[in-house]
């Protein structure tokens, strides 16, 4: 037994060892490869941190980069911006389209009532004079009404004319267009006295030609239509419906034509001639739909021409605290007063101009008659051809004014009178011109001060067709911003450049660096 033990022991004990070198061996095997792949894992992390720095060092450049080219950008900005300041002047201020008047003085007036006036327009915070003095003369012709009557002609003594007027005060509100009326209407004195027991109205305010009739019947030389706007008088004679209204109106201004009214309620009444002045204000901006349909040939039966005392001035306002003048304002009420005892004492009294002053008239009559002719505007025909009739009134109407003895009228005119009612005739055709020019112009400063005032809501350089996709208030039609991109441009507000990108020209406009955003 002890030798087989011996011999298996010697025959096993070399496989033992065998496996135990083979364990050791996968041992040193495991020990080697963890210690490998730890040294891989090293070197791999150590490599992917090198990349992750160079991809950070890479995005830091990138970010710094960037960071160099906005900051390099923003200092050629501003240096390119402080030049274009330099090279851009100031913009040239647009005005608005007012052609120039002739300049209203003291020469224009009688002497009697150029204190009255001046003074009257200084104390309204220096309100126009214009204002002032057609208010003046309106309410004198309404006075003297079918009192008195001037024949210009010297052999035409069929020709006659009754010095109605028609005066309208034209500015924006707040121009003192009510207190410069009410200054030259409040001259006329008040009538206490009766006639069958109807009250003697000279002023009347809002009335149909009914009730204008009822006035005119205890008033035969006239009365006067005041309003402080004309616009809602003038459209509504406008209308269809209000075509015998407005006939009328036509005949009381030639004081022609007749009204006869039967009611059961009343008496008839009946008024022959029609005699009526008009007095009232009006903004030029209403003017519009009357002028347009005036010059689409609508309404072109001369009623505007009729309103031949239309002044538009000029008004520099200033604070102004003044007393009235009492001496003046007595002398100019006593004038109004023996104007209008003179009506009430009077009908149809002719005045004629004496030789110098029918020559003066005559020569202007032919040459403004020539003028009319001459003119392709049919609407300036319609004016001048009026002129010479209103240039005889208005003589009528200062020589009655500068009577000194009440008691004995002269009833011949001189020169000096037709002299400065023609220069009323130059004064009253640069204040049509300047009305023409303003309501033809009108789009045209509405587009212009909207294009201004939304060039701050614009790229700094654009196109017409990016302006046009605004859609902006005054600016919709292409006319409108054709003519504000013009404008502009001509005032130093935009700068124009057109490329040709493609071989395609394309105009863009630059916004002046004031303006921009």
């Amino acid at each position: 037994m002890q030798s087989i033990k011996n011999f298996l022991s010697t025959k096993l004990a070399p496989k033992k060892k065998q496996q135990e070198q083979v364990q050791v061996q996968e041992q040193v095997q495991e020990q080697v490869q963890e210690q490998v792949q730890e040294q891989v894992q090293e070197q791999v992390q150590e490599q992917v941190q090198e990349q992750v720095q160079v991809q950070v060092q890479e995005q830091v450049q990138v970010q710094v980069q960037e960071q160099v080219q906005e900051q390099v950008q923003e200092q050629v900005q501003e240096q390119v911006q402080v030049q274009e300041q330099d090279s851009w002047p100031d913009p040239v201020e647009i005005k608005k389209h007012h052609t120039i008047v002739d300049l209203f003085t003291k020469e224009y007036l009688p002497p009697c009532i150029q204190e009255f006036v001046f003074s009257t327009a200084k104390r309204l915070n220096n309100a126009p004079a214009e204002f002032v003095a057609v208010s003046c003369l309106v309410s004198a012709a309404s006075l003297i009404g079918g009192s008195a009557v001037i024949q210009p002609k010297r052999e035409d003594t069929a020709w006659i004319l009754i010095p109605t007027l028609w005066g309208a005060l034209v500015g924006g509100p707040s121009v003192m267009k009510t207190p410069a009326m009410e200054a030259g209407v409040s001259l006329i004195p008040k009538i206490d006295k009766t006639e069958n027991d109807v009250k003697r109205t000279i002023v009347v305010n809002d009335v149909t030609p009914e009730s204008l009739a009822i006035n005119l019947a205890s008033n035969p030389n006239g009365i006067m239509l005041s309003r402080d706007e004309l616009a809602g008088w003038l459209i509504n004679l406008d209308k269809e419906e209000r075509a015998a209204e407005r006939a009328f109106y036509l005949q009381a201004f030639n004081g022609s034509g007749s009204f006869v009214q039967d009611r059961v309620s009343r008496d008839r009444i009946e008024v022959e001639p029609l005699i009526v002045s008009v007095l009232g204000g009006i903004q030029p901006s209403l003017l519009m739909p009357l002028l347009t349909a005036r010059n689409e040939g609508r309404s072109n039966d001369g009623l505007f021409e009729r309103m031949q005392l239309m002044v538009f001035p000029d008004y520099k306002p200033e604070y102004v605290d003044i007393a009235p003048d009492q001496v003046v304002q007595t002398k100019t009420k006593s004038i109004f007063s023996f104007l209008s005892t003179f009506s009430e004492n009077n009908h149809n009294k002719r005045f004629t101009f004496n030789n110098e002053a029918h020559d003066l008239w005559r020569e202007y009559a032919q040459k403004t008659i020539c003028r009319a002719h001459s003119s392709e505007d049919g609407l300036i025909q319609g004016l001048l051809g009026k002129y010479p009739a209103l240039c005889a009134k208005l003589a009528l109407i200062f020589h009655l004014m500068s009577q000194t003895d009440h008691d004995n009228v002269i009833f011949i005119i001189d020169a000096e009178h037709v002299r400065r009612s023609i220069l009323w005739m130059s004064l009253l055709e640069s204040h049509y011109q300047r009305l023409m020019h303003f309501t033809s112009n009108v789009n045209i400063d509405t587009a212009t001060n909207a294009l201004i005032e939304k060039l701050a809501h614009l790229p700094e350089t654009f196109n017409k067709r990016d302006l046009a996709r605004k859609c902006w208030k005054n600016l919709g039609t292409e006319k409108d911003r054709e003519i504000a991109l013009e404008r502009l441009v001509e005032h130093g507000y935009l700068r124009v450049s057109k490329v040709s990108p493609n071989n395609r020209l394309k105009t863009t406009y630059t916004i002046h660096p004031s303006f921009r955003a």
